[in-house]
């Protein structure tokens, strides 16, 4: 009887790591399927390469304000939320500015080659949203926006801390 059991409790081990695996991959064949593509954000046309998740918008202005959201490949929900809020406050608060160029936002995987000097470049720990002022296509200050973590779980109190720090930058 004890064999019986056991030789029931392996099969459905065997059972569910097998199982697993194929949702694993199948998982990963779907975001291999969408990693590239085109879509409208902010009513800004953005080439989205998810890999690197880097938006492409080019600034119209020679002062403009840089949004610089910086992640992982590997994304926790919390991380998701934090780059959703941002682009909400972007496409809510600041759709002018986007359009005229002076302001743009990029969502950078660290992880990828040709984004790690950004870890040298603003000494990141974590994920991060940073701003960037920069003149004639030379930053001339930028800020860690550092409380989107503690604001993280308060969607009112994130947006409208992100607002007032794009804000701050934008009429610098």
């Amino acid at each position: 009887m004890a064999k019986k059991i056991t030789s029931i409790i392996l099969g459905a081990f065997v059972l569910s790591s097998v199982v697993f695996l194929v949702v694993s991959e199948a998982r990963k064949s779907d975001s291999a399927d969408k990693n590239t593509e085109i879509e409208i954000k902010n009513n800004v046309q953005v080439v989205e390469n998810k890999t690197t998740t880097q938006d492409n918008v080019s600034p119209k202005k020679s002062k403009y304000v840089d949004g610089l959201y910086f992640h992982s490949t590997n994304r926790c929900m919390t991380c998701n939320l934090m780059e959703g809020y941002i682009r909400d406050v972007l496409k809510d608060s600041f759709n002018k500015e986007i359009e005229e160029g002076s302001l743009t936002f990029k969502s950078i995987n660290i992880d990828e080659a040709s984004s790690s000097h950004y870890i040298q470049d603003y000494q990141l720990q974590s994920i991060s949203f940073f701003l960037s002022l920069k003149k004639d296509g030379k930053e001339v200050k930028f800020e860690n926006v550092d409380k989107i973590w503690q604001l993280a779980r308060n969607e009112d109190a994130f947006k409208k801390y992100i607002k007032a720090e794009i804000k701050k930058f934008v009429e610098m």
